[in-house]
Order: structure tokens, then C-alpha cells, then sequence
């Protein structure tokens, strides 16, 4: 409580001596001269400004004076030398243009040239692979038929040599039979057994040689597929260097093109940079001839309107200045 009360006091004491400092008459009359002064500062701003934008608009009138006399071609000596210059600078930019025009025209025609070329190239490996893509095929398919006959040999001799081995445990058991071993008791039952061996063996010696006439058969295949193979192979690997072939011929385009834009290029930029240095050139000398035509004031009707536009600048000028000179004369005291 006794916080709100010591601050609504400060307050109330802040509020006094505000009232007591405004009825000063010393103080009224700080305030008075600083708010002067800072109306003063701002006729000050908004009149330079304008005297600014109206020596800017007279600027831009001076090259324009300058381009109408040099258009005209008036047979005057005023400016002679200027115009002279004036007219060789024209001719050079105009040669300069000429020569950048060129240019993109031959880097419009090296750009197509070369995407012809590049495109009769890729053409040419189209038609190759399209040649070369069913030799593939027959190739891969004949590839695929060797691992499969491989195969089956591989198949059919491991089977010869398992009928072989049964074979020999046949004839094994053959001369068991012939030493008297137990478990036969008449000649009967050791020439039934015997009997029975013989006819498997001979069931098996025809399955080895089915078995010998059926690898004999596929090697037999053999010989005239790898012979097509080879051919096959051989017209792939041409079709390959071919290709590759072609392939490095574009890169070689590609490349003798990319030097000569790199070249081209550079010719461009060293263009254009005479270009905007003879603009630069041509622009101060129709400013020159401008402000010589200003100081000469010749009585030429192409020149009439903007002599008067100057005029009226400069008069306005003229009246801004004498009451930005009579406002910097008026005197405050703050």
C-alpha cells in the first residue's frame, strides 16, 4: 500500500514540475527556435531535392540537344571536330555489330553442323547394332546349346562309368561263383546264377554302347557349331571396332567444335567490350556537344524545344536557389 502511494506522488511531482518548466518563458521560447530550426532543416531538404531533380531533367537534356544537332547533320563548324568523331565512332560500332552478328552466325551454324553430323554418326551405330543384335542372339542361343551338351555328356559318362563299375562287380561275383563258395548246392543253381550275371552284362554292355553312340553323336555336332561360333564372333568383334570407331570420330567432333566456340566465344566478348567502350565514347561526346551547343546557343529549329525545356530549368533552378539563399540567411537561436 505503501509503494502505491510513494509512486502515484513521484507522479503527481513529475506532473508539476513539467507544468512549471512549460510556462517558462525561457523554455518556450528553446522549444519555439528548435522547432523553427527543424522546419527550417526541412524547407532546406525538399528545396535541394528539387533543385537536384531539376538539374537531373537537364542532364538528360544535354546528350539529347547534342544527338538531335549530330542527327540533323547541319552544315555547321560548330562541334566539327566532336561530329567527326561522332561519325567514326558510329562506323565502328556499326562494324562491331556486323562482326558480333557474324559470330553468331557462325556459332548458329557450328551448333547445326555439328548436330548433323554427330546425328549421321549415331545413325550409322543404330544401323550397326541393328545388324549386329540377331548375330548376338544366334550367338547366346548357341553358347547356351554348347553348355547344354556339355552337360549331357558330362551326364552320359558319369553314367558309362557306373554301368561299368556294376560290370565289374558282376564279373566279381562271376568267379565267387566258379570257386564253389557255400550257399549253392548243385552246378544248376551256380549255372542259373551265372547265367543271369551274363544276361545283365550283356543288357548293360549295350546301354555303354548306346552310351558311346550317344557321345559320339553330340561330339560329332560339335566341330560345325564352334565353326559358327567363330564366324559369329569374328562378324560381332567387326561390328565392335566399328562402333568404337565411330564412337571416338564423334568424340572428335565434339571436340574440334567445343575449341572453335571457346574461340568464337572470346572473339564475342572481346566485341562486346569495344562495343560498350565505343557506347561510353559516344555517349561524352554527344554530352560535350551538348554543352557546347548550350554555350554556343545556336538559332536551329531542331534545337528550339530543348533550348526552351533548358531554359525553364534553369529558371526554376535560378528560383529555388535565391529561397534556399534567403532561408540559410534567416537565423534561429536555440
Amino acid at each position: 500500500m505503501q509503494n502505491w502511494v510513494f509512486w502515484l506522488q513521484l507522479i503527481i511531482i513529475a506532473f508539476l514540475l513539467i507544468f512549471i518548466i512549460i510556462r517558462d518563458k525561457g523554455v518556450q521560447k528553446f522549444f519555439k527556435n528548435l522547432i523553427g530550426w527543424a522546419k527550417k532543416k526541412i524547407r532546406i531538404s525538399k528545396l535541394k531535392t528539387k533543385i537536384s531533380n531539376a538539374l537531373d531533367e537537364k542532364n538528360k537534356l544535354i546528350p539529347e540537344l547534342g544527338k538531335n544537332y549530330w542527327d540533323a547533320k547541319i552544315n555547321n563548324e560548330i562541334g566539327g571536330q566532336i561530329i567527326h568523331k561522332l561519325d567514326l565512332l558510329k562506323d565502328k560500332k556499326s562494324k562491331v555489330l556486323s562482326d558480333l552478328e557474324e559470330i553468331k552466325l557462325q556459332l548458329k551454324e557450328n551448333k547445326e553442323n555439328k548436330e548433323s553430323k554427330i546425328k549421321e554418326h549415331e545413325n550409322i551405330i543404330n544401323s550397326n547394332n541393328n545388324e549386329k543384335k540377331p548375330l548376338e542372339i544366334e550367338l547366346k542361343k548357341l553358347e547356351k546349346e554348347f553348355e547344354s551338351v556339355d552337360k549331357t555328356i558330362k551326364e552320359q559318362k558319369k553314367l558309362y562309368l557306373k554301368i561299368e563299375n556294376n560290370i565289374k562287380s558282376n564279373n566279381k561275383e562271376k568267379r565267387k561263383i566258379k570257386a564253389d563258395p557255400p550257399g549253392y548246392s548243385t552246378d544248376n543253381e551256380k549255372n542259373k546264377k551265372t547265367k543271369e550275371l551274363d544276361d545283365k552284362n550283356n543288357t548293360l554292355d549295350d546301354e555303354l554302347n548306346s552310351i558311346n553312340s550317344k557321345i559320339n553323336d553330340l561330339r560329332s555336332e560339335n566341330p560345325v557349331a564352334k565353326k559358327r561360333v567363330e564366324e559369329l564372333t569374328a562378324k560381332i568383334s567387326s561390328f565392335n571396332v566399328n562402333i568404337n570407331s565411330i564412337k571416338d570420330e564423334i568424340s572428335i567432333i565434339k571436340k574440334e567444335q567445343n575449341e572453335e566456340n571457346k574461340k568464337l566465344e572470346t572473339k564475342n566478348k572481346q566485341y562486346t567490350s569495344d562495343l560498350i567502350l565505343k557506347k561510353k565514347e559516344q555517349e561524352k561526346a554527344i554530352k560535350d556537344l551538348g554543352h557546347l551547343l548550350i554555350e554556343k546557343r545556336l538559332d536551329i529549329p531542331q534545337l528550339t524545344n530543348i533550348y526552351s525545356q533548358i531554359d525553364d530549368i534553369d529558371k526554376t533552378v535560378a528560383n529555388l536557389t535565391k529561397k534556399l539563399i534567403k532561408i540559410n540567411k534567416e537565423e534561429n537561436i536555440i
